[in-house]
């Protein structure tokens, strides 16, 4: 990944950058941050930057991602002066992009390449900068000007790969990992964004041989093992999933995404208390997931917790007022509790988030059943074979409320629509029959009993 660039040891500074920087963050003591940044640039005292600090991924914000915009005015000053080191000129660019002002950030690069023409490594950086501020084809251009300078640059190879890829060209990125690791055929870092394109291309064979292949020479790499678990995971081999993802934990505790998938897993083992813990260390990883709220409810359906389940879909609607799922699982504990009142607000919000929602008009139809109101349910059920025509069991529900009404003309022709979706469906050739029983019409009566006997003998004498 381009996260991975910055392959030098250090980066080092000139003094007039570093007290510039001091100097500016002595008149701000009053930033909330002050402290936080002073700390950091303590480790200049040697005018020394360490790589990571300057690294700049594009999936999360580093240091000067959060504070470019307090370095900034320093910068102008540094601006007037004559600078001629390219690493200071690549920091500032640094800088710049990370507090938006992109075309001092491609000046500062525009001057690198011209202090360093031939440096390689020196492209490689710009190509970095110029990906993060999205500006492909410049990054692109910086990566095969230093591929024409340098053939065997592997990681240009391997991040050029990986700028394919995001531009949805896969072949193109394969062309280019697989030069680099004819490079370096033992290179980790080319084999991991081999294994995640395969993912990408939905190769699954070559993806897990790729992980197997780094975990031979790493034994301990946890994004080969993370990789490993995903793909059990989509192969719904769950024991191996689990396994792999448990390896992860061992290294890297606090992967919030290993321990959400573990609590999946347990979920779908019917392991219902581990589940629940790992849903919850989830949380305290990332309070603000409502993915994680959501299956934690879930679970505390499933261990017949209900109020919990309750508070966990409240929390959803918390953080993602618009979440459907959690709406209608939360209205379904309230239609069970017989809380009709609430449930039918959880199922009318849904309907004003998407008024499609087909299901909704469905849950509804048994809310006003319950309220006694037949005449809205009939109207929600009509609503919903609108939606959705092939929806089977609002035509059973249809056909069952007018068989209660007496309207057995139109139960028939509700449950034959049913059986012309389903031919299977023993329930509704039962209920023709009932209701040809009812009309006085053996003959048809004993037409659809004897249908409905040929697809479920069992079900009908217990019905009949």
């Amino acid at each position: 990944m381009l996260k991975y660039l910055f392959d030098l040891h250090k980066l080092f500074i000139q003094q007039s950058f570093y007290h510039q920087l001091v100097n500016y963050l002595q008149i701000k003591q009053k930033l909330i941050n002050y402290k936080k940044m002073m700390k950091i640039l303590g480790l200049f005292k040697k005018l020394v930057a360490p790589r990571t600090i300057f690294q700049i991924n594009y999936k999360q914000k580093y240091f000067f991602n959060k504070t470019a915009y307090v370095f900034l005015p320093s910068l102008e000053i540094l601006k007037k002066t004559d600078i001629k080191n390219p690493i200071e000129l690549f920091q500032m660019a640094n800088i710049y992009a990370g507090g938006g002002q992109i075309n001092e950030a491609k000046y500062c690069l525009e001057s690198i390449q011209r202090l360093s023409n031939q440096d390689f490594e020196a492209y490689y950086r710009i190509a970095a900068v110029y990906f993060n501020m999205n500006m492909i084809e410049e990054s692109k251009s910086c990566l095969l000007k230093a591929l024409e300078i340098n053939p065997q640059f592997e990681n240009a190879h391997t991040s050029l790969g990986y700028l394919y890829k995001k531009i949805g060209k896969p072949q193109k990125a394969k062309e280019c990992i697989l030069k680099a690791l004819e490079i370096n055929p033992k290179s980790v870092f080319s084999l991991l964004e081999l294994g995640y394109l395969y993912e990408d291309m939905n190769m699954q064979d070559e993806q897990k041989q790729t992980y197997m292949k780094i975990l031979q020479i790493e034994p301990k790499n946890f994004e080969a093992q993370y990789g490993l678990g995903l793909y059990y995971f989509k192969q719904n081999m769950l024991q191996e999933a689990r396994h792999w993802f448990l390896q992860v934990l061992e290294i890297n505790p606090n992967f919030k995404s290993v321990v959400y998938n573990l609590g999946i897993i347990s979920e779908k083992l019917g392991e219902y208390e581990n589940a629940k813990q790992f849903y919850q260390k989830a949380i305290q990883l990332n309070p603000q997931d409502a993915n994680t709220y959501f299956n934690l409810g879930v679970t505390y359906e499933k261990m017949k917790n209900v109020e919990e389940a309750r508070k966990c879909y409240l929390k959803v609607q918390q953080l993602e007022p618009k979440s459907i799922y959690a709406l209608n699982n939360l209205g379904a504990i309230y239609f069970d509790l017989g809380q009709f009142q609430e449930a039918q607000k959880c199922f009318e919000d849904i309907i004003k988030i998407d008024p499609q929602n087909f299901g909704a008009y469905y849950n509804l139809s048994a809310i006003y059943i319950k309220k006694g109101n037949i005449e809205e349910s009939i109207q929600c059920l009509q609503k919903t074979i609108q939606i959705n025509p092939e929806y089977i069991n609002a035509h059973k529900q249809l056909g069952q409320i007018f068989y209660t009404k007496g309207q057995f003309d139109e139960a028939i022709q509700c449950y034959q629509q049913a059986i012309k979706i389903n031919s299977q469906d023993s329930d509704s050739y039962f209920m023709i029959a009932n209701t040809y029983n009812l009309m006085g019409n053996q003959k048809e009566a004993k037409f659809y009993q004897e249908k409905g006997e040929q697809i479920n003998p069992e079900l009908y004498k217990d019905q009949l």
